[in-house]
């Protein structure tokens, strides 16, 4: 699905930036860092979300058995391969021109000719945030739905190019650079996965950002899903906006306090820094 940009109304616009809440931040000196209080962000930033998408009750009809990919060829096509064959299924207009089911087999045909092509074939490296291959969980997402498979990796490459463009090295692990790709990563894929309907992109991101991250665990886990929810939230809000003014409104937020990083331990609002 291609999105077009299309301007905000200022209400939204200014419930998106927080205009006229207090801010969050802190800095890091130990008289003023404090604990991030989620349930305050969402108060200020999402109290107009509705309570489907609060819920996220999943649609029966996106839940599937079927496999069309094995595991060995989801781990074999890599990131180059799957970006040209995100722009077929543009160019093609597939997702418009055929029904669901039709349209996964087209991409799966896609992606074993990829493969086929390879006189070498290569185990990948994926750059989803965090890891450098895709774990169980998402082997299996990627061998029933292999539509939503271009768009998870995709929508992370592009993540992943912006948060390198606006932060330094040291923010991008656990700091506001880290928040920032995850929350713009689930504000795409949620665009991305919606098909014209911000519930079912909020639901099917969601789907594949809890999988991503069932091999993490403790503090990093629970900060990476607070800002993957927040990114979904935002792109709920805002479905139509463009990408330079999702990163432009994810940037205020982080300099507002609106996300969460890890500092010394401790779960603490995002700030200004960004290091560039």
């Amino acid at each position: 699905m291609k999105r077009k940009k299309l301007l905000l109304t200022s209400t939204v616009l200014a419930l998106s930036l927080g205009f006229s809440t207090p801010s969050f931040a802190s800095n890091d000196t130990t008289q003023t860092l404090k604990a991030y209080d989620y349930s305050a962000v969402k108060e200020v930033y999402f109290s107009s979300i509705p309570k489907e998408v609060k819920n996220n009750k999943l649609d029966s009809t996106t839940n599937t058995e079927k496999y069309y990919l094995t595991e060995k060829e989801v781990s074999s096509v890599s990131d180059k391969d799957l970006i040209d064959i995100k722009e077929t299924i543009e160019e093609k207009n597939i997702v418009e021109n055929y029904s669901l089911d039709k349209a996964n087999e087209i991409v799966a045909e896609l992606v074993k000719s990829k493969i086929e092509d390879k006189e070498d074939p290569i185990t990948p490296y994926y750059d989803i945030p965090g890891y450098s291959d895709l774990n169980d969980a998402e082997k299996k997402l990627a061998r029933q739905h292999p539509l939503e498979f271009i768009d998870f990796t995709t929508t992370a490459l592009r993540a992943k190019t912006s948060s390198e463009s606006n932060f330094s090295d040291y923010h991008l692990y656990l700091g506001n650079g880290d928040a920032y790709r995850h929350s713009f990563w689930n504000a795409l894929m949620t665009q991305e996965m919606g098909d014209g309907d911000p519930l079912k992109g909020t639901q099917r991101a969601k789907v594949w950002a809890d999988a991503h991250e069932t091999t993490s665990s403790g503090l990093d886990r629970e900060m990476d899903l607070i800002n993957n929810e927040i990114g979904r939230y935002h792109a709920y809000l805002n479905f139509s906006a463009s990408d330079d003014r999702l990163e432009s409104e994810l940037m205020s937020m982080i300099a507002q306090g609106g996300m969460v990083r890890l500092v010394g331990g401790i779960l603490v609002p995002t700030n200004e820094l960004t290091g560039k």
